[in-house]
């Protein structure tokens, strides 16, 4: 009955905890099932409380309360990034579960937190993981692994962490050593251990903070040398130990493990009456703790009577020992019962009112079904008009999009067939004006030298004669190169291939092209010429003259637009094809204007003389012989030009 009242008690505490938590947390922390465990001023009051309830259920052995407890306070720690609390009540939960002989529930839950910890990069959290994987393989027996363990959980705790855990650990480790008889390591952890200690207080052991750690670290060293033999230390221990029980909360939980190891010093002596007096001290301060520790020093009291010869005594102490475990073990069968009872109980009831609730659900889900069905039927009906009639409209605005589609493909032909029909009026007006007057000039030339030859009466000299046939035969040759360049444009726009039967070398195509152009006696630049070793020996099968004609247009243009400054003709070869790469020093162009420019008409400059057609006339020789003629963007010294041939 007491423990059922219990029981209600934490049922109605975890009520009210997650009552509280509602109002205050934010939605999120709702969600994952965090709650506060009173209303505070802020979340480390509310964390140091929530922590230390359930650190009181660990240490009441309150099992049932604390499995409860532990995953809910875990939530709010979590959601509330208090690490240390989160992985310090896993670690309990784990310990409790292998107490109470949950072994592999708790093995897996030390494996979840060990994966949880590597995860989140946490130190704290995998030496806590370590230090429960240690407790469960030290209550397994497997002291070997459970030694490794501990050993990681040292290596593994973060300097800046509370220390009074890792002294817990060292508690821990030394147990299983002394069990394993591995005395050298434990006489390296001990010394350890001590070190420790001192770096925390100074070395100065009256330090009331840290008296139950020193405490707990001489009871290891008599455990040491308890088991080394060395049993004047181990008295030493014993009195020193003492000396730190006053200091102790738990009192006489400490002061009963003194009676018992005083009691084991005595038998091992053989000094029957201390034995017996520090026995008797043991039995009489477990009286008043849980039974587990009075059984154990009821069992104490049977092995010391046998270890001493004092059989009869034994037998009697065993059978006090054994009607005491009887009585322990019915009394928990029969909470156990009646716990079982009342969960039955209260589960048949939870069973009849789910009934009960659930036969009230089926009735209301009986009657939204048949609304839900009629309105459905009667969305149905309205949807299936409404599509009718968007779907008619929907065909009739598609074949007005359709319409409308075309009508816009219609006027952007019509717009872009009327701009290209305006540039090419402009450049043919362009280009007749630009003929107009190239042609005008030599003509004028001319007429006014005939008029002056012809002038009756007229005496010339020499000289004078001299200088207009020049005159005359200049202009002459100016206006055949008009009408040669008004021929070539048929040709920038012609699609025949021409033939190439001509076995050249390339060094004759550039140097023809070169003696065409003009462009070593031009007085405003200086020329020159570079091949590789390839070039000098490697030859064509092209047509010289077309292709000398497309290189001397190149030069023209070239000449034409560097003022003064520098040509160069580049020759390579490759197996593939044939270069010839005109560069200059001249004005060059934009690069946005890098293919404009081989159309015809266009001049980037007007205040340069021509007819706009040279490099378009280029590329159309240069393209019908195989090749090609691209402008070279990343030269920025001026115009780079690069006349490609096909390697045959």
């Amino acid at each position: 009955m007491a423990n059922l009242l219990h029981r209600l008690r934490i049922s109605a505490l975890i009520v009210v905890i997650t009552a509280i938590g509602c109002r205050q947390q934010s939605p999120s922390s709702q969600q994952d099932g965090s709650l506060p465990l009173v209303e505070t001023n802020s979340p480390a009051d509310s964390t140091r409380a929530l922590f230390e309830l359930v650190d009181h259920y660990y240490k009441n052995v309150e099992h049932d309360s604390l499995e409860v407890l532990a995953p809910k306070a875990m939530n709010y720690f979590r959601s509330h990034a208090q690490w240390k609390e989160y992985y310090s009540t896993w670690c309990l939960l784990v310990n409790d579960l292998v107490w109470n002989g949950k072994m592999d529930q708790g093995f897996e839950e030390a494996q979840k937190m060990h994966k949880d910890a590597i995860e989140r990069n946490n130190a704290f959290g995998l030496s806590e993981a370590y230090t429960a994987m240690g407790i469960a393989y030290h209550f397994q027996k497997n002291d070997s692994e459970s030694a490794r363990c501990y050993e990681q959980a040292l290596k593994f705790y973060p300097d800046d962490a509370e220390q009074s855990v890792k002294l817990n650990i060292y508690s821990y480790y030394c147990q299983v050593l002394v069990d394993m008889k591995d005395y050298q390591t434990n006489a390296q952890v001990l010394t350890q251990w001590e070190g420790f200690l001192k770096g925390l207080t100074g070395g100065n052991q009256d330090n009331g903070q840290y008296s139950h750690w020193y405490f707990r670290f001489h009871r290891e060293k008599y455990r040491y040398y308890y088991a080394t033999g060395d049993y004047r230390q181990a008295a030493r221990e014993l009195d020193t130990m003492q000396s730190f029980l006053d200091k102790e909360n738990d009192r006489e939980v400490y002061e009963a493990q003194v009676a018992g190891f005083r009691t084991q010093l005595a038998v091992i002596q053989r000094d029957y009456v201390n034995a017996m007096a520090w026995s008797d001290r043991e039995i009489e301060l477990c009286k008043h703790q849980d039974f587990n520790t009075f059984l154990n020093a009821l069992k104490h009291r049977t092995d010391m009577l046998q270890t001493l010869g004092h059989y009869e005594e034994a037998l009697r102490a065993y059978h006090d020992y054994d009607l005491q475990k009887d009585s322990v073990i019915k009394s928990s069968n029969r909470e156990q019962l009646n716990e079982l009872n009342k969960r039955f109980e209260l589960d048949e009831l939870k069973a009849q009112q789910e009934r009960s609730q659930l036969e009230h659900e089926h009735t209301q889900l009986q009657l939204i079904l048949i609304f839900t069905i009629i309105v459905v039927i009667a969305l149905t009906l309205f949807i299936f008009f409404r599509n009718r009639a968007a779907k008619r409209l929907q065909e009739a605005h598609a074949l007005l999009e359709q319409s409308n589609q075309e009508l816009l493909r219609s006027y952007e032909q019509l717009k872009v067939a009327n701009a290209k029909a305006e540039e090419s009026s402009k450049m043919k007006s362009n280009f007749i004006r630009q003929i107009s007057h190239e042609i005008r000039t030599p003509l004028n030339i001319l007429s006014g030298f005939t008029q002056i030859v012809t002038t009756p009466g007229i005496e010339l000299g020499d000289e004078e004669l001299l200088d207009i046939n020049q005159r005359i035969t200049e202009n002459t040759d100016r206006i055949t190169q008009l009408v040669n360049k008004m021929l070539e444009l048929s040709e920038a726009s012609s699609q025949a291939v021409i033939e190439r039967k001509d076995k050249v070398s390339i060094i004759e195509i550039a140097t023809q092209a070169i003696d065409e152009s003009g462009i070593k006696q031009a007085s405003h630049i200086s020329f020159e010429l570079m091949n590789d070793e390839q070039s000098l020996s490697a030859i064509l099968t092209t047509n010289l003259l077309q292709a000398s004609r497309a290189l001397v247009q190149i030069l023209d243009n070239a000449m034409k637009f560097t003022k003064e400054g520098t040509v160069k003709l580049v020759v390579k070869t490759n197996p593939e094809f044939i270069s010839f790469a005109v560069e200059d020093t001249g004005i060059g162009f934009p690069i946005y204007e890098a293919e404009h420019i081989f159309d015809e008409f266009v001049q980037l400059d007007e205040y340069y003389t021509g007819t706009g057609i040279g490099l378009a006339v280029a590329r159309s020789i240069a393209r019908r012989l195989g090749g090609d003629i691209m402008a070279d963007t990343s030269y920025t010294s001026g115009a780079r030009f690069v006349f490609i041939l096909p390697n045959q």
